[in-house]
């Protein structure tokens, strides 16, 4: 059961015992910020320059209910003497000689440009680490033991900054089968401010023409000659919608690959539109490139959300046949020679059950396939529900193949022995120790896209609503 679940029941007694077991024994706390846990964001800095650290601390509420008496208890890292402390309106601060611990009685929405700056006493000391214990008040009163946050000061500084999130995530699929090309779009408003007039645009792809474009009510579709369009009045907060659907059909087989993106524009409702956020904004998905010589689905990954372009998906594609379902991973950048800490790795939900296999994300999975490229060759695991771990002792070798820009890992459908649909989420990693902060990963898909992250090996397209209906 998740500790988000449990925490209310419990008495403060057993809170804070919970709290101090997680700090004694942090390989099994609740430290991964997942899809419904905690109830913020949370992020905490550091920066270096004259011998001296300095840590950064934002948070964001990500749920609707308050959470007053937020305190952020930060200890120092070891060899390291505090000096001052930085707190904006509404924030408190102060030194207990071990750790600085940050008030916000009357916390909101978010906190930014609360901060602290230490100094480095030990000279013969150049890893610092240190990790934030977060509790808070209110209705659903709660504490979370957040991920610790090492610096190394012998490293170079990576220069880096990822783009800033949309308050609307858009997922974008393609479908290939036959000469058709079935586009399906997802939008998901994540923001606090209501979003109303959204309109999605997608071009007609060059070499094509018009089919169809459909969308459940309360949305609209059309199509204007030249791109689909579809309205709706108000998206609301965290719901997720019936896919979007444009399908096209290829007429002009020189003209590969195919290519297309979308546009999204709305307006933002809240007290903060105009002044703290755009009363209107834009939000135009990178291009999603099929080739259409084989059935396949390809689902798009925004670009620069990680800082290395060989482990950046930009999107994943699942091409089957009568033997195999062959997942490739394109990147960025030039993967690079076999021997570099990069992995690429799918994880499958077999029976579409989150409480089932291990927690990934939002999934529940069975299965892990991955290519090590440090090691130059592709495996799966299955899940031990037993042992409630994965069993190590029985990795299955799969063919793979790396081209540039893209990895292919090619899994016999007997192998597992899954239904003709199955789950999944997929997840790049570059475990480099070059610079001084651990590299973000990067997950397909970025929110919590249930429909998106379903799979039908036999890639038929995605049903229309007129379909559905009969």
């Amino acid at each position: 059961m998740m500790i988000s679940k449990i925490w209310p029941k419990l008495t403060p007694f057993l809170r804070s015992l919970v709290l101090l077991l997680a700090l004694t024994f942090p390989v099994g706390s609740v430290s991964a910020q997942d899809e419904g846990w905690p109830p913020f964001w949370f992020d905490l800095i550091p920066t270096y320059a004259g011998g001296r650290l300095t840590y950064s601390i934002n948070v964001y509420r990500r749920v609707e209910w308050p959470l007053p008496g937020l305190t952020i208890n930060i200890p120092l890292p070891e060899g390291t003497r505090f000096v001052a402390d930085n707190i904006p309106a509404g924030v408190e601060a102060k030194f207990d000689g071990q750790a600085v611990i940050f008030s916000a009685p009357a916390f909101d929405r978010y906190l930014e440009g609360a901060s602290f700056t230490v100094e480095v006493i030990d000279p013969r000391l150049t890893v610092f680490t240190t990790q934030a214990q977060i509790t808070w008040q209110g209705e659903q009163p709660g504490g979370y033991l957040a991920e610790s946050v090492s610096f190394d000061t012998t490293k170079p500084v990576l220069n880096w900054q990822p783009s800033l999130d949309s308050r609307l995530q858009l997922g974008l699929s393609a479908t290939v089968a036959g000469n058709v090309i079935t586009y399906a779009l997802y939008p998901r408003a994540i923001g606090r401010p209501r979003m109303w007039d959204l309109r999605i645009n997608i071009p007609l792809p060059a070499g094509t023409t018009f089919v169809a474009a459909e969308a459940a009510p309360p949305f609209t579709a059309g199509f204007d000659g030249q791109e689909a369009s579809f309205f709706i009045l108000e998206l609301a907060r965290q719901t997720e919608v019936e896919p979007l659907i444009l399908k096209v059909s290829l007429t002009d087989a020189d003209q590969l690959p195919v290519v297309t993106r979308a546009q999204a524009t709305w307006k933002n409702s809240s007290h903060d539109a105009g002044a703290v956020i755009p009363a209107e904004e834009t939000l135009l998905t990178d291009d999603l490139i099929v080739q259409p010589q084989l059935p396949q689905q390809a689902l798009l990954d925004p670009q620069n959300d990680v800082p290395l372009p060989n482990y950046d998906i930009t999107s994943l594609v699942f091409q089957a046949n009568r033997a195999m379902l062959n997942i490739i991973f394109n990147t960025a950048g030039p993967i690079g020679p076999t021997g570099q800490p990069v992995q690429y790795t799918l994880f499958i939900d077999s029976d579409c059950y989150s409480e089932t296999g291990e927690k990934v994300k939002f999934r529940g999975a069975e299965y892990r396939l991955r290519y090590n490229h440090e090691a130059g060759r592709a495996s799966v695991v299955a899940w031990d529900a037993a042992q409630q771990d994965w069993n190590w002792d029985g990795p299955t070798r799969l063919d793979s193949q790396v081209g540039e820009q893209n990895v292919q890992i090619s899994l016999p459908y007997q192998l597992l022995g899954i239904s003709r649909q199955f789950c999944w989420v997929a997840q790049a990693a570059n475990n480099s120790k070059e610079f001084n902060l651990s590299l973000p990963r990067d997950w397909l898909p970025n929110g919590e896209h249930w429909r998106l992250t379903q799979q039908e090996i036999a890639l038929t397209t995605p049903a229309t609503i007129s379909e559905r209906q009969q």
